[in-house]
């Protein structure tokens, strides 16, 4: 509001105007607000007051004099004032008068300021109508203003006095302005007197004091007096305006106490302020205050930092702009939030962005720039380590599937070995399995790989895995162990499997043994109950055939003698020729001769099966391995004959402590293999002989031989190179069983495709049962 223009009602600049004194409106600043018609001839609204009205250069305060107008706003009523002042061409009285314009605040805005030169003629010549003037501003004014002559005496004083002190104009003419003053002061009021009148003006800073002084009625009463000090002629006058200042003391007391108040209140301001300050700074985030525009008005420590610019520069910018003018970009969106990269840290921010309400009206916004660098590369890396988790489930579960199906427990997950254990530990033992090897699985090169016993969760191993730098430096990566648990997993799968099948293969062996056993068992008892029903009709077939031989022989002597009798009869003769006698006589010796050669065949059979059944000699007995051998070829003799020629070379060998009835069937299995591996004509060797303590069988044929790769497995049980229906399997598998479990001896075989195969059976020699 402007104080000038519009006060009560009415317009003030038409009033001064009105006026002939030179007035101006002064704000506190000492600038011109207006200037009454009367004062615009010295210069202008806008110019400072004591270039104006004064001729000075600087304001009063810089002459050593109190200003009128801070003096008025600061007392809130009329301050009026006498001062000479040396403006260049001599000294000159000036008059001033300053009124406080009062604002609809009720506190002072502006002064209207008076300054009366009254050294000039004109001003001499009006000066009674100025006192009478000032006679009516002095009644009106509510202070009580009186002026005492250079002897002390009350010359006027004004009707205020009386409201505030309880005396009248003429008591104090009368009595003095001595009844004024407190007991203690009244003696020295003289002689303060008579010092200003001999200096001829007051004592510097008697101007303006706050005093005591005394009400006829309510005592001493706070007064502020303005004390004045002028010329009448020749004689010193002082005049002085006593204000009562109790309401105003009451007031500053209670605003001291306010202020006191807020004293308190502001300093606790300043620490909540400072504390506040120093939380936000203590956040690690940068964070920012805006305000409703969106400019920055506060932001912490972190992020004047990360803008790398001072703290006053940063305030009042957009701060959307600026962040992204400071190496600052816009990245993707982190969850329901933007990110921002900082270019030259690569860190990542995600901006949160809350508003601030007061009053239920927004107020502006907090901005927080969350560093999630880490959570976003922890995230990545989760998912990283998630899909590598998956991908290694998935390769475990593809393993497990391929696993039944093709029943290979051999199949193993690949996982990353880091570094290499004999390098990482500094071992020097060369032999170990793993040494030199890279990236070697140590843990399961002595352990479940090299047939180690199952130890808790993983195979047994030399020395404690869990105490080795190597072993749980791999295990660090959740995936890397998971891997290796199953590969472990996978290959004590693998060991239970191989024994499972070894104890299968070895349990079918033992039943085709068994069933082998009882067969040959079997035909052995057959052999030897047909030998024996053979034997008895082969028994006296053989003696009526020698008893045929001799009523041979005496038919033959009978009939000769009829023919030396009647040989010459003709009826006889042609009776003999018509029954061919001769040549029945002929024949016959050679058809007894056939018959008893057929059944001392028939007696060697016969034999010769009682001695390949031995079903007496089930037990250990010293045996002649030869009489084995002759035995069983005549045996498989009809299975050789068509096929082979049989070249035998036996030496000289001792008898053995054996089973005849097994080694019987060791031969019989070598020689019938033999004839099946002969397609069409071949040779059969069959040579025995001693070496050192072993007795030495070695059985060759000229047949199609194996090949490589069948090698390793023609001793295993249930394996055969015939076709389907031609073969079991089980034949060398009951050999090797024979030969190296129940006899422990060895067997070897050499074999080439195309040119035959050779089997070479060694028995120890035992001369007696030592058992």
């Amino acid at each position: 509001m402007n104080p000038v223009r519009d006060i009560a009602g009415f317009s003030l600049e038409k009033f001064l105007d009105a006026l002939p004194l030179p007035m101006a409106v002064i704000a506190p600043d000492h600038t011109v607000i207006f200037m009454n018609r009367a004062a615009r001839s010295g210069g202008r609204d806008g110019e400072k007051c004591f270039e104006l009205l004064a001729g000075l250069d600087h304001p009063c305060a810089e002459q050593g004099i109190a200003c009128p107008v801070l003096d008025a706003i600061d007392r809130n009523r009329v301050v009026e004032s006498v001062r000479e002042l040396d403006l260049g061409a001599g000294c000159r009285v000036f008059e001033i008068l300053a009124c406080p314009l009062t604002g609809r605040s009720g506190k002072p805005e502006a002064v209207i300021e008076i300054i009366r030169d009254v050294t000039d003629s004109m001003l001499l010549r009006q000066s009674r109508y100025y006192r009478e003037q000032m006679r009516i501003i002095e009644e009106v004014i509510p202070d009580a203003i009186i002026t005492i002559n250079s002897e002390g005496r009350v010359v006027t004083a004004n009707q205020a006095v009386g409201e505030l002190f309880g005396v009248s104009p003429d008591d104090l003419r009368r009595d003095g302005v001595e009844i004024l003053l407190p007991p203690e002061i009244r003696a020295k009021h003289k002689g303060y007197v008579a010092r200003a009148v001999a200096r001829g003006a007051l004592k510097p800073g008697m101007v303006r004091v706050e005093v005591n002084a005394v009400h006829r009625d309510r005592g001493e009463v706070p007064v502020e007096l303005s004390l004045a000090s002028w010329f009448r002629g020749e004689e010193i006058m002082f005049t002085g305006v006593a204000r009562d200042i109790a309401d105003r003391k009451a007031i500053e007391a209670d605003r001291q106490r306010e202020h006191e108040d807020l004293a308190v209140e502001f300093r606790s301001l300043e620490k909540i302020k400072r504390e506040w300050q120093m939380l936000i700074d203590s956040v690690p985030d940068p964070l920012l205050m805006a305000d409703i525009s969106d400019r920055i008005v506060r932001c912490n420590r972190a992020f004047f930092e990360l803008v790398s610019l001072p703290y006053p520069e940063i305030i009042g910018q957009q701060w959307k702009d600026f962040v992204l003018a400071h190496n600052i970009y816009e990245g993707d969106f982190w969850g329901d939030n933007l990110t921002m990269v900082h270019s030259r840290s690569s860190r990542v921010f995600a901006v949160r962005v809350s508003g601030l309400r007061g009053d239920g009206h927004h107020g502006g916004s907090v901005v927080v720039l969350q560093d999630v660098t880490a959570e976003i590369t922890m995230t990545r890396e989760l998912e990283e380590k998630r899909a590598a988790l998956h991908a290694a489930l998935e390769g475990i579960g593809d393993t497990i599937v391929r696993v039944a199906r093709e029943s290979d427990f051999s199949q193993r997950v690949q996982t990353e070995i880091r570094g290499n254990c004999w390098e990482v530990m500094a071992c020097g033992k060369k032999d170990c399995p793993s040494y030199g090897e890279s990236g070697g699985r140590c843990w399961e090169k002595v352990g479940t790989f090299f047939g180690g016993e199952v130890q808790g969760e993983f195979a047994k191993k030399i020395g404690n895995c869990r105490d080795c730098r190597f072993y749980l430096r791999q295990y660090e990566d959740p995936l890397t162990a998971i891997g290796e648990q199953f590969n472990h997993m996978m290959a004590i799968l693998e060991n239970k499997n191989q024994e499972l099948q070894g104890a299968y293969g070895q349990l079918q062996q033992a039943q085709s043994q068994l069933l082998q056993q009882e067969k040959m068992a079997s035909i052995g008892q057959l052999a030897a109950g047909v030998a024996h029903e053979i034997n008895n009709p082969v028994g006296f077939i053989a003696s009526n055939l020698g008893s045929m031989a001799r009523y041979g022989d005496r038919l033959r002597q009978y009939i000769a003698g009829i023919e030396e009798k009647y040989g010459a009869d003709p009826e006889i003769a042609a009776l003999r020729k018509k029954l061919k006698i001769g040549f029945i006589l002929d024949d016959l010796d050679d058809l007894v001769r056939e018959s008893q050669e057929g059944t001392d065949r028939v007696r060697d059979i016969v034999m010769n099966l009682k001695v390949f059944s031995r079903i007496d000699q089930s037990a250990n007995k010293l045996a002649d391995i030869n009489e084995c051998i002759e035995s069983t070829l005549k045996i498989v003799w009809n299975e050789l004959k068509y096929k082979a020629r049989v070249d035998k070379d036996l030496g000289e060998i001792p008898l053995t402590l054996c089973q005849a009835q097994q080694l019987n069937q060791v031969f019989m299995n070598l020689l019938v293999n033999a004839g099946q591996a002969i397609a069409d004509k071949g040779v059969i060797k069959i040579r025995s002989w001693r070496e050192d303590d072993w007795i030495c069988v070695a059985i060759s044929d000229t047949g199609s031989g194996i090949a490589k790769e069948a090698l390793p497995r023609i001793f295993e049980p249930f394996y055969t190179t015939k076709e389907v229906g031609k073969g079991t399997g089980l034949g060398l598998s009951i050999v090797y069983d024979i030969v190296t479990n129940k006899h422990k001896g060895s067997i070897e075989v050499d074999s080439e495709e195309g040119r035959g195969t050779t089997f070479v059976v060694k028995i120890p020699v035992i001369e007696e049962d030592t058992a």
